[in-house]
């Protein structure tokens, strides 16, 4: 249980920091003022942005690591992988 955890935390962790990198390039973007214009920020907009790619980062990345532990683990030749 505790490398399905492990998956789940460093998933949350890749989620976090790639919606943040794709919020700032949105946020340094910034097409036709979309997120923000004349002293105003659409925080809905740009929430949507964030959870999007934060839940299919994580999603992606929680399985990928649990997959390279379980590879790692049959690598070492422990049984119970």
């Amino acid at each position: 249980m505790g490398k399905e955890l492990r998956s789940l935390q460093l998933g949350m962790l890749l989620g976090l920091v790639v919606g943040l990198a794709v919020c700032t390039a949105a946020w340094r973007h910034n097409p036709q003022c979309a997120i923000h214009c004349d002293g105003t920020t659409d925080w809905d907009y740009l929430l949507q942005i964030w959870v999007g790619w934060f839940l299919v980062a994580s999603t992606i990345g929680a399985v990928l690591v649990a997959i390279s532990f379980r590879l790692w683990a049959l690598m070492r030749g422990q049984e119970n992988a």
